[in-house]
């Protein structure tokens, strides 16, 4: 197994193997309820994600046999808040069409209710945001996600900059804990969502 960058010839298949990742997390299931929607919806929204943030060259994903097992998509510093122009660009005009509005309208919200956030949380200080990591269910607890995850910290530590990721997920707690974060903060998320678990990683916080 290696760890490459994610480029564009990859992106279907890395959201693909997300959907799947992410197929009973709080957070997907409260955007689409209805499970037989779930992993194709899911799939749309993680495909054009990655064209959002890929480009900023801190996206990498574990490749074992030519095959995507597992991605993970960073902010580097400076990089976290994100245009409506460039998600227009990256093809989210459609998602009323591909995902209906009913999902358009509720993650928005959530998107600039989570960022601004995050925001607050960070003090305005730079970090690396860890957005999205997930690994094929047929390769979770393989350490395929240690190994993903462990890629952005070392550029992390090499510029002496902490790190921060938020997970739905409160079985995810314990595992970013091992690498150094600490839970921050609790929020629950508007309109009747799941909690949001806050972690940040001091400067050089080995696990």
């Amino acid at each position: 197994m290696e760890i490459v960058r994610l480029g564009p010839d990859r992106y279907g298949e890395t959201a693909r193997v997300l959907s799947r990742a992410f197929g009973d997390d709080p957070m997907w299931s409260f955007l689409e309820p209805d499970p037989s929607q779930r992993l194709r919806k899911s799939a749309w929204a993680l495909d054009h994600w990655s064209r959002v943030l890929a480009p900023l060259g801190a996206s990498w994903v574990a490749e074992d046999a030519g095959a995507v097992v597992g991605a993970a998509l960073w902010f580097p510093p400076g990089k976290f808040e994100v245009s409506l122009g460039r998600m227009l660009r990256a093809g989210y005009f459609r998602m009323p069409v591909e995902l209906g509005f009913r999902w358009m309208l509720r993650s928005w919200g959530i998107f600039r209710e989570g960022v601004n956030h995050q925001v607050a949380l960070m003090r305005q200080e730079p970090h690396w945001v860890l957005d999205v990591l997930g690994v094929d269910p047929a390769r979770q607890g393989s350490g395929v996600g240690g190994k993903l995850i462990k890629t952005g910290l070392a550029l992390a530590d090499a510029q002496g900059v902490a790190s921060f990721v938020v997970t739905h997920k409160k079985a995810n707690v314990g595992f970013y804990e091992r690498f150094g974060f600490v839970l921050v903060d609790e929020c629950r998320v508007s309109g009747g969502g799941p909690v949001a678990y806050s972690l940040r990683r001091p400067v050089g916080k080995a696990g």
